[in-house]
This record gives structure tokens, sequence and C-alpha cells, in this order.
């Protein structure tokens, strides 16, 4: 077996304020967050990226990771507590080819962002809102290729 990559949690560096996640871990009628992390099968990789799942020893909370094989950093995050600037609004993530991962995300996800955007003032891509514009509520997952940008 040859190990390929080392994910160093000790300086775990994520969108979390870091800060008021001790201030909830110290409250015992609010949420625990984790003190050990673990890597959840399977391991997805692009040619940049690793994604995979990690979950909290504690409270057994999922956070998606993304490691940048070139800079090393990691981002992670909760799908649940993702704002609706940041565009990472699918839950599952199916595959990985080239530079992209293919996932699925809901019609009412979609609409959803493309509201939150649209109150933020933050524009979408035309081609992409005018997707969203034909998206019912009721209608199917859709496919969704993604890429990142390198982690800083």
């Amino acid at each position: 077996m040859v190990s390929r990559f080392h994910l160093d949690y000790s300086k775990w560096d994520n969108q979390f304020n870091l800060e008021k996640l001790k201030e909830l871990e110290a409250n015992e009628k609010g949420r625990y967050y984790y003190n050990s992390v673990h890597v959840k099968s399977p391991v997805l990789s692009s040619n940049r990226f690793l994604f995979f799942k990690t979950i909290t020893e504690e409270t057994r909370d999922n956070f998606h990771s993304y490691y940048d094989k070139v800079t090393g950093k990691i981002l992670s995050f909760d799908i649940y507590k993702i704002e609706a600037e940041n565009d990472l609004v699918f839950t599952t993530v199916l595959a990985s080819h080239g530079d992209y991962f293919i996932g699925y995300v809901s019609a009412e996800a979609l609409i959803y962002l493309k509201e939150e955007r649209e109150k933020k003032g933050i524009a979408m891509k035309p081609e992409i809102s005018n997707m969203i514009n034909s998206l019912y509520t009721d209608d199917n997952d859709v496919i969704v290729l993604f890429k990142f940008k390198p982690i800083q």
C-alpha cells in the first residue's frame, strides 16, 4: 500500500468560526461539534481535488470536504449550513471525470438558491438562470457538473 495523500486535520481551517464552535461545544443545551474527524468512503478524485465526506465522532455530523492536491488545503462545510451565495447546494456527489465532479441537486434547491442570490443582488450566469426559471419545485433532480477554483 502506498500513501499518496496525508490530510492534516490538526490545522483544519474551514469556513466555520472556530471560536463559535468552541462556545457551542461548551453549551450543554447547544449542539456538540467534533473532537475527532473520520473520512467516509468513497473518496472521489478529480485532476486537482479529492472529494470525501467526513463525520464527527461525537455527533455523527456529516461534512463535505474538498482537498486541494496542489496547495494541500481542505475546504469542509456542513451541507445544511451553507449560505445562498455559495453554489454548493447539492447533497450528492456521484462521480468525477477529469477536472469535474458530477452530482445532483433537487429542482426545489436550485429555485431556492436563485431566489436567495437575487435577494442579495448576486447574479447568476444567464444560461443557468434561464434553466432554473424553467423548473418546477416537483421536477426531477438536476445532474450538475462542477469544478473548484484552487483553495488559497
